[in-house]
């Protein structure tokens, strides 16, 4: 479908055309095993194509395209329009364990959450593959308050660790039960740091902070269980936060975080006329910085290393100035070249990115 706009004066009528697309392109995705083979028989299996840009490249979200694989083969085929950019992927319903879905051979495979692009072609008949990863070990996690009760509804995600910076890590996610426990199917051979968001943590004077991550590694058909507590904050530390060029608007919206790594721990403060308080865990050194917007400007402000439990503070207010960052800023076209590097200019007229030779296929534009 597609839409215009129109503007109809009081008393009288107006009209105009909508051009509609032709779906006359067709893309089949389907999820393969490691070998490459289809993958056959997942659980309500579902797969979309939504459009981003036009065939002029410019933004254009006029278009869906939705489909299920209703007879189990593992192909599902969308109709799109031709030289129309569309962001695609896939999804099925969860199993028993959190984020798998189980083969008709029987074979369990995890969720993939990573999205790819395809531009419509009525010259061909596309076909975009996914890699699943087989689900062979389970990481059991219990979630505890900072008192050592059952963390019911906390948000427990584990992602994989890996230096391949051309692909998304495995994406792990779930909800824990009234016993605070949840298992979430993982693949072995693989790395996971594993992150607690229990609601008392998050909850603004709670007096406790989420549990430190941790580091798993997966034998086959192993349970890795670990236990995530939360830890009770005991110093505070106020801030006093102010914009360099003494900015101040009421619709405005400032917070500041502070991070431990020794702990593994973070956290954060909305603030209210500039001013908030941050809970952190006394005997260790924390990175304190603010970030916010006022009258459509963006602010942050340098790290600050805070020594909670220290007398280095004067009457524990830690004093923070903003510093404006520009405005926000609408999307940007840059050429860049593939067999030389490319030095590109971003829209505050200070901040360069350079591409270097040979990262890009084939030159064009970004």
């Amino acid at each position: 479908f597609a839409s215009i706009e129109m503007t109809a004066a009081s008393g009288e009528s107006t009209s105009g055309d909508i051009v509609m697309v032709a779906h006359d392109s067709s893309v089949t995705f389907r999820y393969v095993d490691a070998a490459g083979d289809t993958i056959t028989g997942l659980t309500s299996m579902y797969a979309y194509a939504s459009s981003m840009t036009d065939a002029a490249g410019e933004e254009y979200y006029g278009d869906y395209a939705y489909g299920s694989d209703d007879d189990g083969d593992g192909e599902i085929e969308l109709l799109v329009a031709d030289d129309i950019t569309y962001s695609l992927g896939g999804w099925f319903e969860q199993g028993s364990t959190s984020g798998i879905a189980v083969a008709a051979d029987g074979t369990s495979y995890i969720q993939l959450y990573e999205q790819l692009t395809v531009t419509g072609d009525n010259t061909t008949a596309q076909v975009i593959e996914q890699t699943l990863q087989e689900a062979d070990a389970i990481i059991a996690v219990t979630v505890l308050t900072a008192d050592g009760e059952a963390e019911t509804s906390a948000w427990v995600s584990a992602v994989e660790e890996t230096n391949d910076h051309t692909s998304w890590g495995t994406y792990l996610g779930g909800m824990t039960d009234h016993n605070g426990e949840l298992e979430l199917a993982a693949s072995s051979g693989k790395t996971y740091r594993v992150y607690a968001y229990p609601t008392s943590a998050y909850t603004e004077g709670s007096g406790s902070l989420a549990p430190t991550s941790q580091l798993v590694t997966l034998a086959p058909d192993e349970t890795a269980t670990i236990t995530m507590q939360s830890v009770e904050a005991d110093w505070t530390v106020t801030i006093a936060a102010s914009y360099d060029d003494d900015s101040s608007d009421d619709n405005g919206y400032t917070y500041c975080y502070a991070y431990s790594s020794d702990l593994a721990i973070d956290t954060y403060v909305g603030l209210e006329n500039n001013s908030g308080q941050l809970q952190l865990v006394s005997g260790n050194d924390w990175s304190i910085g603010c970030m916010g917007y006022q009258n459509d400007i963006f602010y942050r402000s340098n790290d600050v290393i805070y020594s909670a439990g220290s007398v280095s503070a004067v009457d524990d207010t830690l004093e923070i100035e903003l510093s404006a960052f520009g405005d926000y800023y609408s999307a940007q076209t840059y050429s860049f070249s593939a067999t030389a590097a490319t030095t590109l200019t971003l829209p505050d007229g200070v901040s360069t990115l350079v591409v270097p030779a040979n990262a890009i296929d084939a030159t064009g534009t970004v």
